[in-house]
């Protein structure tokens, strides 16, 4: 009998991810972002789309949201029913976008997939107007179980002074990195803290650490 692949991204892998509050957290996380720089309502590119769960939160109100990912036949279309959100079919590294054209460049669990993750944000930056921003959430290399992002394919982990270091290196003038999910001495009581976190008012701003993963937000 055939072990199932735990680090395939498939059908399972991405019903399992939706229903986890980590998940919620992080979406939560990223549309409030959005929305306090005035971006939300613009023109937004998504880089690793992967089943359509942060378009399904924020595409509706956008002018534009470009859902991109290689491989998108796991994209919920049922999900996504507003004109706003188009799919596009690419290589996240070098997405095929006009120069200057996006007010944000959002990557969920994508930086952290690359080898040359500097190469690679140079170029999401390069599709920004002066002004948009770049949200990343990533894996925090500091949470006391790394053996949670056990994923063959993710290339690099970065601690918030490593996430923070990499986009200023990008050209991005003013940083924030967040932590989300902060480690409360429990495997079990993880999700507990991504709920907690999301329910209470300004937890996000609160500098927890460690925490499962950060979220990094530059302005060009």
């Amino acid at each position: 009998m055939t072990t199932p692949d735990r680090h395939a991204y498939d059908a399972e892998y991405f019903a399992a991810r939706e229903r986890s509050p980590t998940l919620a957290l992080e979406l939560y996380a990223i549309r409030q972002a959005l929305t306090q720089f005035g971006v939300l309502s613009g023109r937004v590119l998504e880089l690793g789309a992967g089943s359509g769960a942060l378009a399904n939160a924020c595409g509706r109100d956008a002018a534009l949201w470009v859902a991109a990912d290689r491989d998108l036949r796991f994209f919920n279309r049922s999900l996504v029913d507003d004109s706003s959100t188009h799919l596009l079919a690419c290589d996240a590294s070098c997405p095929p976008v006009s120069a200057r054209s996006c007010d944000a460049v959002v990557a969920q669990h994508l930086i952290e997939h690359f080898r040359d993750p500097d190469l690679v944000l140079v170029r999401w930056a390069a599709l920004l107007k002066k002004g948009g921003i770049c949200v990343l959430v990533t894996p925090n290399r500091m949470f006391p179980r790394l053996s949670w992002f056990d994923d063959p394919t993710h290339q690099v982990l970065f601690s918030a002074h490593e996430l923070s270091s990499l986009m200023k290196r990008a050209g991005f003038g003013r940083v924030w990195v967040r932590r989300l999910v902060p480690w409360v001495g429990s495997e079990r009581r993880v999700y507990l803290a991504a709920r907690l976190q999301r329910w209470i008012p300004g937890a996000l701003r609160l500098g927890w650490d460690p925490s499962l993963s950060l979220m990094a937000v530059g302005v060009l």
